[in-house]
C-alpha cells in the first residue's frame, strides 16, 4: 500500500515559479589613493603628506571618513626592518583622533 503522506505534484501546465530578486546592494564608493613613493627620512614623509592633504582641499575636499597609511620601514640602505633597534618587534600605531590643543579645550 502506497504511504499515506501527501504527495505534492507539480503540473506541466503550472506557471514556473517567479524569483524575487534580492535587494541590489550599494556599491562601496573606492577611495581615493594617494602614493607617495621613494626612500625619505620621516621628516620628508611629512612634507609630502602634508602636501597630499593640500591637494586634496585644491580639489575642495575638505572632510574624509577614514584613512589608511602603510609605510615600510626602512634602513638608510632601503633595506626593510621588522624589528626596532633594541629588537622589540614593530607595532600597528591607531590614532583615534587629531591631537587637541590647550586651545580646543578651552575654546579659544
Amino acid at each position: 500500500m502506497l504511504d499515506e503522506a501527501p504527495l505534492l505534484v507539480r503540473h506541466f501546465a503550472m506557471a514556473p515559479r517567479k524569483r524575487i530578486a534580492a535587494p541590489k546592494k550599494q556599491r562601496a564608493i573606492k577611495g581615493l589613493r594617494i602614493q607617495l613613493r621613494g626612500l625619505r627620512t620621516t621628516r620628508e614623509l611629512r612634507a609630502m603628506l602634508h602636501e597630499a592633504v593640500d591637494r586634496l582641499e585644491v580639489q575642495g575636499i575638505t572632510v574624509v571618513r577614514g584613512s589608511n597609511l602603510y609605510v615600510t620601514p626602512a634602513d638608510t640602505k632601503g633595506n626593510p626592518l621588522n624589528r626596532l633597534s633594541g629588537g622589540a618587534p614593530l607595532e600597528d600605531i591607531i590614532i583615534a583622533g587629531p591631537y587637541r590643543s590647550a586651545a580646543d579645550e578651552h575654546g579659544l
